[in-house]
């Protein structure tokens, strides 16, 4: 990272409305915490897992910013915090995050989030955040594992307050509804509160992200496909499809769509790997990165569809982008206008 760039800062970019997120046409999801050490299976989801495991040795996230640039990506999206609750900036709400590893003290306390902010401002690119309603570390290290709905989605909140009172303005805030059974111990407490775990619905969310930045839009992936009481319909490419074949999957944007919508596609093929479980998000050394002509024909389709594509496009375990992607992404762009 240049020297000074954090402390310069940038000018804030956020989106207009819906339409304008909508035509920025691309865009990038990044995966990158404990899970790109520990893996994608739901066995890997363990709260009791030490923050040590977190060790990149040569975190760039400039290096990722510059590759989604290189791709004509117009927003970038960062996984905050998954499943498995643990956070990639110092928080105060937990310590199960980088600031607890050795990582973290050994190279010069790093707060990833900053960085990936500033880098998006620095080169253009709207800058959003990802958080996982279903939060392990809350239910078993924070909660012990007895808690009320009620101090579930305090904690929630708590996190979502830190992110968008310390970081400036943010394009996108995207909820994931994580609220099936896995992980070690086993993942049950939001479960049992239904679709939005937590939260009482979609619009929940929406307006209390937008109780503390207005402008801020609200993703919810609650797989109904619909933006009523959010501002993107979300469409995630879940189930195993064959490279190319997206739109014969019931999570894809299929043609006659009038909403404004995203589809979110994972630049691995997700038949590969032996990966279980919603993977690869995060980094996994046995994926298979599909084609950029594939990526091009899927970006043309969902555009037609009145979506954007948002492409997940993580770091390995170094703290970089595989040159398998980068080659890759820097074709899509150099075909992009």
């Amino acid at each position: 990272m240049p020297a000074g760039l954090l402390s310069v800062g940038h000018p804030p970019l956020i989106f207009s409305g819906a339409a304008d997120y909508v035509s920025k046409k691309f865009g990038g999801f990044i995966h990158f915490g404990i899970n790109t050490f520990t893996g994608n299976g739901y066995s890997a989801y363990d709260p009791t897992t030490s923050p040590n495991v977190f060790n990149p040795t040569s975190l760039n996230v400039g290096q990722w910013i510059s590759t989604y640039k290189t791709a004509k990506m117009k927003y970038a999206i960062l996984t905050i915090k998954h499943a498995m609750g643990f956070l990639p900036y110092p928080s105060s709400n937990t310590t199960f995050g980088i600031a607890s590893s050795t990582w973290y003290a050994a190279n010069g306390s790093p707060d990833i989030v900053a960085e990936f902010v500033n880098w998006c401002r620095a080169l253009g690119i709207i800058p959003g955040f990802y958080i996982s309603t279903a939060d392990l570390n809350f239910e078993h290290n924070i909660s012990g594992g007895t808690f009320t709905q009620a101090a579930y989605r305090a904690y929630n909140q708590a996190i979502i307050i830190e992110l968008l009172t310390k970081y400036g303005p943010i394009g996108v805030f995207w909820f994931d509804t994580n609220n099936w059974g896995f992980g070690t111990p086993s993942y049950t407490g939001s479960a049992g509160y239904g679709t939005y775990g937590p939260w009482s619905s979609a619009g929940d969310m929406r307006a209390f992200v937008q109780s503390i930045q207005p402008t801020c839009l609200c993703i919810v992936d609650d797989h109904t496909h619909s933006y009523a009481s959010q501002d993107v319909a979300e469409f995630e490419i879940f189930s195993v499809v064959t490279e190319g074949a997206y739109a014969t999957s019931s999570d894809a944007i299929q043609s006659g769509n009038s909403q404004y919508a995203e589809e979110f596609l994972a630049i691995a093929a997700k038949n590969q790997g032996g990966v279980s479980g919603c993977g690869p998000c995060f980094h996994d050394a046995n994926y298979t990165v599909i084609s950029a002509s594939s990526i091009l024909t899927e970006i043309s389709r969902v555009n037609a569809c009145n979506g954007t594509l948002s492409l997940n496009a993580p770091p390995n375990q170094t703290g970089q982008i595989d040159s398998s992607i980068t080659s890759v992404l820097a074709t899509v762009g150099a075909s992009l206008p």
